[in-house]
């Protein structure tokens, strides 16, 4: 349904600069009684608006005054409100943008909050235009004229260096797949400068003078090429490539894993879930809950669920605690307390600002254990 216009109001009643006033409703529909020459019902709609230019981003509420100028109650009016491009308006309590004040007594009036919010795209000099209209064809609107500050300039964005080349000598990278409930991990190993071992190595990273692996798909020690200068990088034959601490081969990505120093000891507990099968067929998990010490003891449970007691190790089994000690080349050795030994090799992840990380998660062996501040 179209609006029509309604007469001009005779005067604007505030000396607002930024309203503009517009006329009060029609009169009486054709055929109505005027032997007693009864003024028509009219509404007025009065908003002031704050000083100054209104800033992006930033919300403002504007009351708006909706009076009744008759001597007759004016019915069912209800208030909607439109705004420039880029200028995000609203009533308080309107339903699906329909604000319903319903009856005005005669020289009464009933205010309702406008909420405005310029936002990036608006105008300099945009523009709220709120409409009422009521029962006997009674309809008014008011257009506020919004002064917006400047935009800020957008900053250029400074380009991201690319990280200079690193030698690969000494750095460990690892890739996981899920495949159903099990976990499954790849890895490289870069012994030195020509020698890498291909697969997640156990029991302590491997010295490589020689090649071991049979082909290509097999794990062991195979030769690499790497140039600094230009980033060049072959394992074995297959491209490469070395961004920062993001290698990748063969288009699949490694994240890096940093072998801790010989005589490292830690503070930390950390969790493993090793699952097994296809989850909806069939399918079982294992938790490990390793406890790591500043004095060089450990604690290990391994049960569907649990967690390990704050160095309180003597009530565990003895083959649940004992104590470790890490080597050269990422060798953690785990003396247990019935006499048994564990050696795996140890690697600490990054955390997400790229910083070795203990309590973030570290990996023996093929086997993640998330600390504390890994969210996991």
């Amino acid at each position: 349904m179209s609006w029509t216009s309604s007469s001009r109001a005779r005067r604007c009643a505030t000396a607002v600069a930024v309203l503009v006033c517009a006329g009060a409703a029609s009169g009486a529909p054709a055929g109505a009684a005027t032997a007693h020459h009864a003024k028509p019902a009219s509404l007025k709609l009065s908003a002031p608006l704050p000083k100054g230019a209104l800033t992006r981003g930033k919300a403002i509420a504007v009351k708006v005054k909706v009076t009744n100028a008759s001597h007759a109650a004016i019915a069912g009016a209800s208030a909607r409100v439109s705004a420039s491009k880029g200028i995000a308006a609203a009533l308080s309590h309107a339903k699906r943008g329909t604000l319903k004040l319903g009856t005005i007594k005669p020289r009464k009036h009933k205010t309702v909050t406008l909420r405005l919010t310029p936002g990036a795209a608006a105008a300099a000099a945009s523009s709220a235009t709120i409409a009422v209209k009521a029962k006997r064809g009674v309809r008014t609107s008011l257009k506020l004229k919004l002064k917006l500050a400047a935009a800020a300039p957008t900053p250029t964005p400074t380009p991201t260096p690319t990280p200079a080349p690193q030698g690969l000598s000494g750095r460990y990278f690892f890739s996981t797949q899920l495949i159903g409930a099990t976990t499954y991990m790849y890895g490289v190993y870069f012994v030195d400068g020509q020698w890498a071992y291909r697969g997640v190595p156990a029991g302590g990273l491997p010295a490589c003078s020689a090649r071991t692996a049979p082909n290509q798909t097999d794990d062991g020690c195979v030769p690499y090429t790497y140039d600094p200068s230009t980033g060049a990088l072959t394992v074995d034959g297959v491209a490469g490539s070395l961004v920062g601490d993001v290698f990748k081969l063969d288009g699949t990505g490694y994240a890096e894993a940093v072998p801790p120093a010989a005589g490292s000891r830690y503070d930390v507990s950390a969790r493993s879930i090793n699952g097994a099968g296809i989850c909806g067929i069939s399918c079982s998990f294992v938790t490990h809950d390793l406890t790591l010490t500043g004095d060089g003891q450990f604690g290990l449970i391994t049960t569907v669920s649990g967690s390990t007691p704050d160095s309180q190790f003597a009530a565990l089994p003895p083959n649940q605690h004992g104590t470790y000690a890490i080597d050269q080349r990422g060798r953690v050795t785990f003396s247990y307390a019935d006499g048994s030994v564990q050696t795996d090799t140890i690697s600490i992840m990054q955390n997400d600002a790229g910083a070795a990380d203990p309590s973030y998660a570290f990996i023996l062996d093929s086997t993640i254990y998330w600390g504390p501040t890994s969210g996991v």
